[in-house]
């Protein structure tokens, strides 16, 4: 099961999306500064098992972007409402043998206890080199408490995951790769979050936080083409 998830990167920064339609990526605003212009972003996808040949491979799909929505409310010093929506300047035409645009929630709420799948090209230690290629690591959705120790302002429009004792987290340059969890009632998957901040990598006792993608399917479906369904699923328990 993986999403299909694209490397977005910028002068300064390099970041993870995901498309859940043919010309919308879902990723978190504090990738961009204030003065970040479309034109200085671009979005890979198809990328090879090394990236660093990104540039030169002929299977990727190298594109621009037309226009990039941060959320109106999203707040830099709290990463409050981090999340933010790239429309590309073309369709992606994904293969039969490509991974499947990023499912969204649908209103289904992750519990507690859960575990979910987050992947991305960040570094493997806080400090150290990007990866060359995609790396996946499980994650278990934990209560809480255990993230709003580390900042009381981060609200429940978050996921807290990770493992008390660490070791595994999302890392710098994840930022923006999806949390993959699967649904209550079926083997289908869900975007329930967005790879957001955290103390650290992989610290005890510092699960890493990720955007709630339920919290703001409205406006997503609002500032995209992308239809609302008619029903919502269940929230699990």
């Amino acid at each position: 099961m993986t999403f299909l998830e694209v490397m977005m990167t910028t002068k300064t920064v390099l970041c993870g999306g995901t498309l859940v339609a043919e010309k919308w990526v879902i990723t978190v605003a504090h990738c961009f500064s204030s003065t970040t212009q479309p034109s200085d972003v671009t979005v890979y996808v198809n990328l090879p098992f090394n990236v660093n040949n990104r540039d030169t491979d002929s299977e990727v799909m190298k594109l621009s972007v037309t226009s990039i929505l941060q959320h109106p409310s999203f707040d830099r010093a709290t990463f409050n409402n981090d999340i933010a929506l790239l429309e590309l300047a073309a369709d992606v035409q994904l293969g039969a043998a490509s991974p499947r645009l990023g499912c969204l929630p649908e209103g289904e709420l992750v519990g507690e206890d859960v575990i979910c799948v987050t992947t991305g090209w960040g570094t493997t230690s806080f400090g150290g080199p990007s990866s060359d290629n995609l790396r996946e690591v499980q994650v278990r959705t934990l209560p809480w408490e255990l993230c709003d120790a580390d900042n009381p302002s981060w609200t429940d429009n978050h996921i807290c995951a990770g493992k008390v004792a660490g070791v595994v987290d999302s890392c710098q340059g994840d930022s923006g790769g999806p949390l993959m969890c699967q649904r209550c009632d079926s083997c289908a998957w869900q975007l329930a979050g967005i790879v957001s901040s955290g103390v650290g990598c992989g610290s005890p006792n510092s699960p890493g936080l990720y955007t709630r993608v339920s919290y703001f399917e409205g406006w997503i479906y609002y500032n995209t083409d992308l239809t609302a369904p008619e029903t919502s699923f269940p929230t699990c328990t």
